[in-house]
């Protein structure tokens, strides 16, 4: 089975549509997706066509940088790199394609670092052997926010941190724009690949106990002097969105967690869509669905969602067609701690098509729980 080859050409202009929110919420700029998808008449032509689109990114930060203009550069590197994102995202096979993808990526991000605002550090997070792959960055300084609800000054010293859990195939590069909204509310940002995701994937494939890579990343934050590992919250989507309440609930130094579209459990996803099933398949790092399926029925908040004491923030649009409402509201009906739902009518999957409405109050509401107010 294969991500493109049963895929109908009606339901490629159909994932044109329905991706281009996505896309865009998360930096690819406008022109690019239209002439990008335009050229693109088969599903073989997806990952051709979008780096296609990177190398002329790549030759105009080449240019840029022949001028001395590095911060230019860095714009068309960091363009470049979330075309190829999103050029492999949805194809996974050959996987020697994907993982050319993904790798080209993440050599170009790292060269985006230094220029993002505020810039990032490229943290490295030890975990059973391996390191997972971070990005931290911290908000701009005091003087830019005001005290925090306690009289404690915030960008100065330790500061609270939200740590970002990416999704199916999202990775820590797709994650900066929705940072920037989290930076401006004081919070520092710790976005990792975690198992089954960017480039930890070459290191360890998705598991069922994915809080225990969550625990590492909270052990991190408690050995930095510039983090507060007191006020710990954390945001995720898509399966981010489950992942993050898995964790919490188990982690009990997570002091909050939001999740954006996702979902209660993952036994009932079809492992034999075409579209969804490779990447599943992906994520664990499995080659057949009767090797998925125990995965994916052990992947449930039932039994665990119960053991969280602590604030849950779940938002989600009743037009998401990948995780349902009704799946998701299931995490507030049936977490131990205090829950508020937020259900968007106008929303499709992770409310990518409003971000401007669910990322202020997502951002608002994690500062809340930690006593920050701007």
């Amino acid at each position: 089975m294969t991500a493109t080859g049963e895929l109908s050409l009606s339901v490629l202009e159909r994932v044109k549509e329905a991706w281009r929110p996505r896309f865009l919420a998360n930096g690819i700029e406008p022109y690019d997706y239209e002439v990008t998808t335009q050229r693109i008449a088969r599903w073989e032509d997806w990952l051709p066509e979008w780096r296609r689109t990177a190398e002329e990114h790549v030759a105009a930060a080449e240019e840029a940088a022949r001028a001395g203009h590095r911060a230019t550069a860095a714009q068309y590197k960091r363009l470049a790199a979330m075309c190829l994102h999103f050029g492999h995202f949805n194809v996974v096979e050959p996987e020697s394609d994907w993982l050319a993808a993904q790798r080209r990526k993440a050599e170009l991000f790292r060269d985006v670092l230094p220029y993002l605002d505020p810039p990032a550090e490229r943290v490295a997070i030890p975990f059973a052997g391996i390191v997972m792959p971070a990005h931290l960055r911290h908000p701009r300084d005091a003087e830019r926010h005001p005290p925090d609800a306690e009289g404690r000054p915030r960008g100065a010293g330790r500061t609270p941190v939200v740590l970002y859990f990416s999704g199916l195939d999202s990775t820590k590069e797709e994650a900066t724009t929705f940072e920037d909204v989290l930076l401006s509310r004081g919070l520092a940002t710790v976005t990792f690949d975690g198992p089954g995701q960017g480039e930890t994937w070459e290191r360890m494939p998705g598991r069922v106990d994915w809080e225990k890579a969550a625990s590492a990343v909270v052990d991190f934050v408690e050995k930095r002097t510039d983090l507060d590992s007191s006020r710990i919250v954390a945001v995720g989507v898509s399966l981010g969105g489950y992942l993050v309440m898995r964790s919490a609930a188990l982690e009990p130094r997570i002091r909050a967690a939001a999740g954006i579209g996702g979902r209660f459990d993952q036994s009932d996803r079809d492992l034999e869509d075409p579209m969804h099933g490779p990447r599943f398949l992906h994520f664990w790092g499995v080659r057949t669905v009767a090797e998925a399926r125990p995965l994916m029925t052990a992947s449930t908040l039932d039994g665990v969602i119960e053991k969280m004491d602590r604030p849950v923030l779940v938002v989600h649009g009743a037009r998401d067609t990948l995780a349902t409402p009704e799946n998701a509201r299931r995490i507030v009906e049936r977490t131990g701690g205090p829950s508020t739902w937020v259900l968007y009518p106008e929303g499709n999957h992770v409310c990518n098509n409003i971000p401007h409405k669910y990322r202020p109050l997502v951002a608002d509401w994690l500062a809340d729980q930690i006593g920050l107010s701007v």
